[in-house]
C-alpha cells in the first residue's frame, strides 16, 4: 500500500463549519476574498455556507469563478496572471462590481 493512497473520509458526516483557516498572507493581500471565502456567519449571527473558488486557465489568460452557496449565485473575473485574477476579485468584492449571476433553479433563474 502506498503512504499517500488512503479511504476516501465521507465529508458530509460531522461538523463541516470548522474555524477559519489559517493564512494571514492570503488574509492581508486579499482581505475581501479572505473575508468572502472563510466567513460562515452572517452579520445578524446566522449561519453562512462559505463560498468557493474555482480557477482555471483558458488560452494564456487565468480565470476564477467565486460561487456564493449561500445565495447561489457566481462571480467572475480573470486576469493575465493567477495573483492578477485573486487581485481583480478582491478589488471588485470591495468596490461592489463583482460580476455577479444567479444560479438557474427549476428555470426561475433566482434560487429558491
Amino acid at each position: 500500500m502506498g503512504d499517500f493512497v488512503k479511504r476516501a473520509i465521507d465529508s458530509r458526516k460531522g461538523n463541516k463549519q470548522a474555524a477559519r483557516p489559517a493564512d494571514e498572507e492570503f488574509a492581508v493581500t486579499y482581505p475581501a476574498l479572505w473575508d468572502f471565502l472563510t466567513c460562515d456567519k452572517h452579520s445578524d449571527g446566522k449561519a453562512r455556507a462559505r463560498s468557493t473558488l474555482t480557477v482555471f486557465c483558458e488560452a494564456s489568460t487565468f480565470k476564477a469563478s467565486l460561487n456564493d452557496r449561500d445565495q447561489g449565485c457566481s462571480g467572475f473575473a480573470s486576469g493575465d496572471t493567477f495573483t492578477a485574477v485573486l487581485g481583480a476579485l478582491d478589488q471588485a468584492l470591495q468596490d461592489g462590481t463583482l460580476d455577479w449571476r444567479f444560479w438557474d433553479r427549476n428555470g426561475k433563474g433566482k434560487p429558491k
